[in-house]
């Protein structure tokens, strides 16, 4: 895990940065996005840590319970919907998320 490295690296601040700028939504539950997050860990790969197409935008409490979770093999947190893009405004697009369930 000696890897620590590639996020005090100048290419991932600039990368990371212009990525959150242009994904301000978390993609999990659409709050204001705060971390860029490896949709598949890296573990050390230069190619995946720096693809773009491996990154998605998290907010800080998704990627500390929920992402954290998956990565452990757990179950995320109960409000939790997988693949729950926002739409244009913000909001989830799942029918299953529980700001779109209705009663």
């Amino acid at each position: 895990m000696n890897y620590r490295h590639l996020y005090r690296s100048q290419k991932w601040k600039v990368l990371s940065y212009d990525f959150l700028k242009r994904n301000p939504k978390c993609t999990f539950c659409g709050a204001k996005s705060q971390v860029t997050d490896h949709i598949t860990p890296h573990k050390g790969n230069v190619m995946m840590f720096f693809d773009v197409n491996n990154l998605q935008p998290l907010c800080k409490r998704c990627h500390d319970s929920d992402k954290a979770r998956i990565e452990l093999g757990q179950v995320p947190g109960k409000d939790f919907v997988i693949n729950n893009k926002p739409d244009d405004d913000g909001m989830p697009q799942s029918d299953t998320h529980p700001w779109n369930k209705r009663g």
